[in-house]
């Protein structure tokens, strides 16, 4: 057989002897004991199937074989997120591979071809982290806003980062600097004997200078051979000079460590984002104050940094019943004279215990808190209660019960007027249980004057290790403190999310009015209960023996009520002007074709909005087009074909769903690529997305063949015909309209916990986050049952035998090669 590329992929059915099956059900069901693989001959990667025989990547240049070239027009994530091209001509574009460098290894003379094996293994599954805590004589000033110096504040969010978010098993050491480094604990296993001895080691003095190279030079010794992979979180208020800044970050890229850097106040180096880049960490910015709701303390910012440590140790190690913390909510309560103040707080069913801890600009023993349970009872908290006069704080623990608490707060004299910060830890025991939560800005820098890209802020939500679904997850942004925008994140696969459900909830942020730093804040809440995770009981995979129909089987389970909180990076805005229209609308990610009424003689068409900026306000209008060739649709849009009557479309607000019908031409032949594009009122346009949709041929051809098959697009839950027409229920006879599962199906479906793509429903994908394979879309002869010449044509929509279909707009890689 040729050698084929992702253009003309082939699959075979076959059983357990090898011989062929005969696929005569709907859904492509194949008969027991028979399975559906790919015919892997194939020489060139379709990236998406471990094929034996490849060797190179699929191409588009012209001396690439017809059946080793890329298919531009699949709707797979490589041609969305790269707009049709092909991996090789991505990769082209690389500093590797540019100006014919590396050449591909036929091209190259005296190779050695003896494999050179590196075999390597993990030497540890818990975490060695390094706090590298600046003591420099700045670090005495108190912070706008605080009552406290910023040392005696990082000392106390130390004490809490170590003794609630460092577990036993893992390793830590603790550094200090100024404009020299010292060891203050070396590398140590944390036990549940030792922490108390630990934390008497966390400095809380200030003098001298600043050298951040010392800081990172210090830690990295203090992890010795435990560098690579190691942790190191830097927290300074002060500058270094250029010199000293770009050793330290040549110092830490070198050693193969991960450095979360944290900027306390202002007056901190902004080249600290620069050191943790290098390093793949994060940055974070705290104003010191300990507060304020909408300025991150220097404990969220630990507690953030502890969240995403705990995605990075092993769920199976010998610690894993350990207590788990995270932070449920914040909160800053006035306190009145004479008033009591209520705020109430969920608990959720897998949280064992639970702390308040509430900070005060007073002292904390004028401050009365009761703690009501769910039942109604106020709970005895005076044995549970420690007061630090110290750092002004108050921590409450208590074991946890499933429901809704609350806190009164009040003045203990009755005369006190002031504010208090209450934050709400909770803990769980079991890593497959806990409720884990992180957020960020994808951009963290945009200089108007050189690049204007999208503001991405993506957020993650699991339970262990499923995604969960449908909870209300929001970024709260803020730009010296004040509250700028809510920004809605959402996880269904449009607009800024990349992907449905898959846990990763994304949205775009435009709301830019001028230059500075931007902070988040990220919720998530599920006070309706109607969040939940699907668990995928058995999964083989794509492999030869995937039966391709019958998904695996998966149990879903709903989530009590539930609340998160943590804090985010920031983004820093330069050389932004007022009154300029710099955003476009967003792509448009799930066009598609919906039916044919032969009857109206018009095909139809459905998409969601997206916005004027982005995904935020309305679009001005729209352009829609078709071309016998997808080629021409992306490099000369606005030569095509206008369909008519696009003009008249007046988009909806971005996220409502918009729909279009096209009048049948008469002179229509083959197939065509329809494009659609979005314009807003300064006439900036996104990138339009295509699709191939079915032609008027089958209307005029005499030859009918009806397709006994049934399939629907995976993402975007295109129907094909049955042998009854699309009608589910045989008795209700044929019909004129091809046409897709209404909403109320598709509800139906998203709680029976298989992928809200129907695939679930007509029993044709193979997992929840698996590609798909089908028949080639050179349909055979044996799959049509030929029908009468002479019923009339209003009487059902038939596909011609010779027609390719390639149905849909999706972009998810799980349908059609």
């Amino acid at each position: 057989m040729t050698n084929r590329c992702s253009k003309s992929i082939t699959v075979e059915t076959i059983d357990s002897d090898g011989k062929e099956c005969k696929v005569t059900d709907k859904c492509l069901k194949v008969p027991q004991n028979c399975h559906i693989k790919a015919k892997a001959d194939n020489s060139a990667s379709a990236m998406y199937y471990p094929f034996s025989g490849a060797t190179k990547f699929c191409d588009d240049s012209k001396n690439t074989p017809e059946k080793e070239r890329h298919n531009s027009d699949a709707p797979t994530p490589q041609n969305y997120f790269c707009d049709g091209q092909s991996a090789w001509d991505v990769l082209r574009e690389l500093d590797d591979f540019k100006n014919d460098n590396n050449p591909p290894i036929a091209a190259q003379e005296k190779i050695d071809f003896t494999p050179n094996f590196l075999i390597y293994r993990q030497t540890s599954d818990k975490l060695n982290i390094v706090l590298v805590l600046d003591v420099s004589g700045s670090m005495s000033n108190v912070p706008s806003g605080a009552v406290n110096p910023l040392r005696q504040i990082v000392y106390s969010a130390c004490i809490e980062y170590i003794t609630d978010y460092v577990v036993a098993g893992d390793r830590i050491g603790i550094v200090q600097f100024n404009k020299h480094s010292l060891l203050l604990q070396s590398l140590i296993t944390v036990t549940s004997t030792n922490k108390a001895e630990i934390l008497q080691k966390v400095p809380n003095y200030a003098s001298g200078g600043t050298s951040i190279k010392s800081g990172v030079q210090g830690g990295v010794a203090a992890l010795g051979k435990a560098a690579r992979g190691g942790i190191i979180i830097l927290m300074t208020d002060g500058e270094s000079d250029n010199n000293d800044l770009q050793q330290a970050k040549n110092i830490a890229d070198s050693s193969g460590i991960t450095v979360y850097s944290v900027m306390l106040t202002r007056d901190a180096t902004p080249f600290l984002k620069a050191i943790a880049d290098a390093t793949g960490g994060q940055t974070y910015f705290t104003t010191g104050q300990t507060v304020s709701n909408n300025e991150q303390s220097v404990s969220e910012v630990l507690r953030s940094i502890g969240n995403i440590q705990e995605g990075l140790r092993s769920r199976t190690n010998s610690y894993s019943q350990r207590d788990i913390a995270t932070q449920v909510s914040k909160n800053v309560v006035n306190i009145l004279p004479r008033q009591k103040q209520t705020t109430q707080f969920w608990i959720d069913q897998y949280s064992i215990s639970f702390s308040l801890i509430i900070s005060t600009l007073v002292h904390p023993n004028t401050i009365q808190i009761e703690l009501i349970s769910p039942n109604g009872n106020q709970v005895d908290i005076k044995k549970f209660t420690k007061i630090d006069s110290t750092s002004n704080t108050i921590k409450i623990t208590v074991s946890a019960s499933v429901g809704k608490w609350r806190y009164i707060a009040s003045s203990v004299s009755g005369s006190v007027n002031t504010r208090i910060n209450v934050d709400v830890i909770s803990y769980t025991n079991s890593p497959s249980s806990q409720i884990s939560f992180t957020g960020k800005f994808k951009t963290t820098f945009i200089d108007f004057n050189k690049n204007i890209e999208a503001v991405k802020i993506e957020s993650m939500l699991f339970i262990g290790d499923y995604a969960i679904r449908k909870a209300e997850v929001v970024a709260h942004v803020f730009l010296a403190g004040i509250l700028v925008e809510k920004v809605q994140l959402n996880d269904d696969g449009i607009g800024a999310d990349a992907f449905a459900n898959d846990g990763i909830y994304s949205g775009y942020f435009s709301n830019i009015t001028s230059n500075g730093r931007f902070t988040a804040r990220f919720t998530a809440i599920n006070y309706e209960s109607k969040a939940f995770y699907s668990t995928i009981k058995q999964s083989d995979g794509i492999s030869d023996h995937s039966n391709g129909c019958s998904p695996p089987s998966s149990e879903i389970k709903l989530l009590s009520p539930f609340e998160r909180i943590t804090a985010g990076n920031f983004l820093d805005v330069e050389n932004f002007k007022q009154g300029v229209d710099y955003f476009p609308p967003s792509k448009v990610k799930d066009l598609k074709f919906t039916g044919v009424n032969t009857k109206e003689q018009v095909i139809s068409f459905e998409w969601t909005a997206v916005g004027d900026d982005w995904n935020f306000g309305v679009a001005t209008k729209y352009d829609l087009r078709k071309s016998s060739s997808s080629k021409s649709l992306r490099e000369r849009f606005n030569s095509t074909t206008l369909l008519e009557g696009i003009e008249n479309l007046k988009p909806r607000k971005s996220g409502e769903k918009e729909k279009f019908q096209m009048k049948i031409l008469e002179n229509c032949k083959d197939s065509f690529f329809v494009g659609l594009m979005v314009i807003d009122d300064a006439h900036r346009t996104n990138q339009s997305q295509f699709i191939c949709t079915l032609c008027e041929t089958f209307l005029k051809n005499k030859s009918r063949y009806l397709m006994n098959q049934k399939r629907v697009d995976q993402d975007e839950n295109i129907v094909a015909l049955g042998e009854n027409g699309p009608s589910e229920n045989p008795e209700q006879g044929d019909t004129d309209t091809y046409t897709n599962h209404d909403d109320s199906t598709q509800d139906l479906l998203e709680m029976s916990g298989e992928n809200e793509n129907h695939a679930a429903m007509n029993e044709n994908h193979l997992s929840e986050n698996q590609e798909q394979m089908q028949i080639d879309t050179n349909m055979d002869h044996e799959n049509y049952k030929e029908i009468n010449e002479g019923e009339e044509e209003e009487e059902a929509t038939y596909v011609d035998k010779e027609f390719k279909v390639l149905l849909g707009g999706s972009q998810r890689g799980k349908d059609i090669l």
